[in-house]
C-alpha cells in the first residue's frame, strides 16, 4: 500500500499509522505550495500533491506527541518502506 492509498482509504488528509509500541507515523497531506491541507477530504483531495511524514512518540494522546524525526516521502512511497525507515531511526 502506498501513502496515497492509505490517505484515500482513510478518507483523511492527516493520518496516523501505528509503527510499534508508542510510535506512529503522522502523515500530512500538502498542497502544491507545501502547505498542510486542513479542509475536508471530499473538497480538497484533488489539491493533494505531496506529504510530510513525521515519526511521533506518544504516550497518551496524539496532540501531545513528541516528534522524533521527519522522513522524506511522496504519494507513491510504500508504507512498508516508511515503517522500516522509522524503525531504524527509533532503534538508533
Amino acid at each position: 500500500m502506498t501513502v496515497k492509498d492509505l490517505i484515500f482509504k482513510e478518507r483523511r488528509l492527516c493520518v496516523f499509522y501505528h509503527i510499534e509500541n508508542d510510535y506512529y507515523l503522522f502523515i500530512e497531506g500538502l498542497d502544491i505550495n507545501g502547505e498542510v491541507i486542513h479542509s475536508k477530504f471530499d473538497f480538497m483531495s484533488s489539491q493533494l500533491k505531496t506529504v510530510r511524514v513525521r515519526i511521533i512518540k506518544d504516550n497518551d494522546n496524539y496532540d501531545k506527541g513528541i516528534i522524533i524525526d521527519t522522513i522524506e516521502a511522496s504519494l507513491s512511497t510504500k508504507i512498508t518502506h516508511l515503517v522500516k525507515e522509522a524503525k531504524t531511526i527509533i532503534n538508533k
